[in-house]
């Protein structure tokens, strides 16, 4: 699930740095359904891991911690998202073509 999860706010993150930008639309939606499919297994795996009760809970408690990461490793600054892809985009990549 954490994994899923770690993904699923990069792809997030990514989808908001490419809203800000003109003409990247297409590339923003295409971010934002990898963003949806990596939620969806982080869900799933939540609830698998955690029970139906608590896995949403988890979920939620794991997405706002790697968001929070996130946003502070590039100051909450849009501008500095190549942080964040050098960091994940590879790993984010190989585990999003395997879900598919």
């Amino acid at each position: 699930m954490a994994d899923y999860t770690v993904c699923a706010v990069y792809h997030r993150m990514l989808t908001g740095q490419l809203k800000q930008q003109e003409n990247m639309s297409a590339v923003a939606k295409a971010e934002r359904e990898r963003m949806l499919l990596m939620t969806d297994l982080a869900k799933s795996a939540a609830n698998k891991e955690q029970g139906e009760e608590f896995g949403p809970e988890v979920f939620l408690k794991e997405w706002r911690y790697h968001l929070a990461e996130m946003e502070l490793r590039i100051g909450k600054d849009y501008g500095n998202i190549y942080r964040l892809k050098h960091r994940y985009r590879e790993y984010c990549n190989t585990l999003a073509t395997a879900a598919e």
